[in-house]
This record gives structure tokens, C-alpha cells and sequence, in this order.
């Protein structure tokens, strides 16, 4: 849970100011919502892919499909609007993945009775985190640009994944 809420809490966030902020710097603010249908687009391929081939929570799954989402700040470091592109697509697949596997994982090892908060704690942690990581991003844009906080946002999500390696991952019927 700790490295959702890095990741999805943190990292990702900031990505819709400051993608519209680079776009423009980069006169291609045309492709804005196209970014969110491509990601959305992988989102979905992922979690179908997913469940079609029957992932399960490996610490290996889990870490592959979280670095997917870990890299999407980078299409705000690279001035390449495919780039960019192939970045959100690539994170959309690894996040959809991941949110099947985890909350399939979830369902399985949390008691029946302990589901509901569980559930709730996992959701509420990146919610309640994000406004205060986008204030901050916003905040941070007049001492680096956008490329600069895409490195830092992307070092923050590549680190939340190194903690996938040091969880123990267990299912008890």
C-alpha cells in the first residue's frame, strides 16, 4: 500500500499541471487529452490482459507492472510528443495490470470481514496525498522546469518500487 500511495500519490499527480505546462512550452498543447485517452486506452488493454492471462501477485508482476507506472513522469523530461506518448501507453498497460493483480491479491488475502477497510485505507492514502503533491509540484515550478520536476518525480516513483522488493508476498486461504 505504501508504494501505491508513493507512487499514485506523489508521482502521478503533478503529471496533469505540469504536462499541460510542458505541452505549451512545447507548442504542442493540442495533444493534451490525447495523453489521458492513450494512458486510458493502456489501462484498459492492461487490466484485460491481466485478467485474460490470469496474473497473480509475484513480487515480480507487481514490481514490473508498478516501474510501468513509475515511468510516466518521463514524457514530461523528453521534449518528443510520441515519446510521450509511448510513455503514457506503456504506463497505462503496467497500471492497469497492476490494479487487477493487486486488488485480486487484496480480495484473496484479507479476511472477509477486514476487506471493506482495508479497501478504503488502500484508496483514501492516495487520495489523500495528491492534492497536497500537485500544490507542491506547482509550487516547485518556479525554482525548476518541468523537465527537472519530471526527473524528481520519476526517481520518487522508481524508488516506491524498489519497495515492492522488500515485501513479503503471502495468501492465506
Amino acid at each position: 500500500m505504501i508504494q501505491g500511495v508513493i507512487q499514485l500519490g506523489i508521482a502521478v499527480p503533478p503529471l496533469t499541471p505540469l504536462l499541460a505546462i510542458h505541452l505549451r512550452h512545447a507548442n504542442s498543447s493540442g495533444f493534451y487529452g490525447l495523453f489521458f485517452t492513450v494512458e486510458a486506452l493502456g489501462a484498459i488493454a492492461g487490466s484485460m490482459l491481466a485478467m485474460k492471462i490470469g496474473l497473480t501477485a509475484t513480487r515480480s508482476v507487481l514490481t514490473v507492472t508498478a516501474a510501468c507506472g513509475a515511468a510516466l513522469p518521463l514524457a514530461i523530461v523528453v521534449d518528443n510528443v510520441w515519446f510521450g506518448f509511448t510513455v503514457y501507453l506503456i504506463a497505462g498497460l503496467g497500471l492497469g495490470c497492476f490494479g487487477v493483480v493487486w486488488m485480486s491479491f487484496l480480495q484473496s488475502a484479507v479476511d472477509r470481514q477486514y476487506l471493506g477497510r482495508v479497501l478504503n485505507v488502500d484508496s483514501l492514502g492516495t487520495v489523500l496525498v495528491a492534492p497536497f503533491a500537485t500544490l507542491l509540484a506547482t509550487m516547485s515550478i518556479n525554482w525548476l522546469s518541468p523537465s527537472a520536476l519530471g526527473i524528481v518525480l520519476t526517481v520518487i516513483g522508481a524508488l516506491s518500487v524498489l519497495l515492492l522488493l522488500r515485501v513479503r508476498i503471502s495468501v492465506h486461504p
